[in-house]
């Protein structure tokens, strides 16, 4: 069984084992996710990077993906995140690299800020692979950026799911 646009709302199961009911916004995205290798962190490379703090006052990776297209315009910036405890997203371009023999330090550059994260070969990096409207199946695992209605509905504008089975690391 596939689930369609003209069905509305779409039932998730959240993080925490709840069921969700979201609208779709008359816009929406949805956008393939799968997991890349660290060498796909390059300068220039725009990127999510959800991030706790770490030893020293920097900021240790959780998970990282990779954009395919600029969205600095609409996102750029950092915000808190419920990854971990007192965890950040930040949304940003590459801006240099160091690498070690176990990690890579990224330094990330956005509007009115610049950030330091630690990324561990074990942090999962994903990358963007394509979009468009999908036929979602039952249990595919997604990541969705949604709003708040005033009459306390949830609004999807955004859908990341998982390519194969992947489970979007954010």
């Amino acid at each position: 069984m596939s689930w369609t646009t003209e069905q509305q709302p779409l039932r998730i199961r959240a993080r925490d084992g709840s069921e969700v009911d979201l609208q779709l916004a008359f816009n929406f995205e949805s956008i393939e996710l799968g997991p890349v290798t660290h060498d796909r962190l390059v300068p220039g490379a725009f990127v999510s990077v959800a991030a706790a703090p770490g030893t020293g006052g920097s900021l240790r990776a959780l998970a990282v993906v990779l954009h395919f297209r600029d969205l600095s315009e609409s996102s750029e910036g950092q915000q808190a995140w419920d990854l971990a405890p007192a965890s950040t997203l930040i949304h940003a371009t590459i801006g240099g690299i160091d690498a070690q023999r176990t990690s890579r330090t990224l330094t990330l550059r956005y509007a009115g800020g610049e950030k330091t994260v630690v990324v561990g070969d074990d942090v999962p990096v994903a990358a963007m692979l394509g979009g468009g409207h999908i036929r979602m199946s039952p249990g595919a695992h997604v990541f969705i950026t949604a709003t708040r209605q005033r009459d306390g509905t949830l609004t999807a504008g955004r859908i990341y799911y998982g390519k194969d089975g992947y489970t979007p690391p954010l």
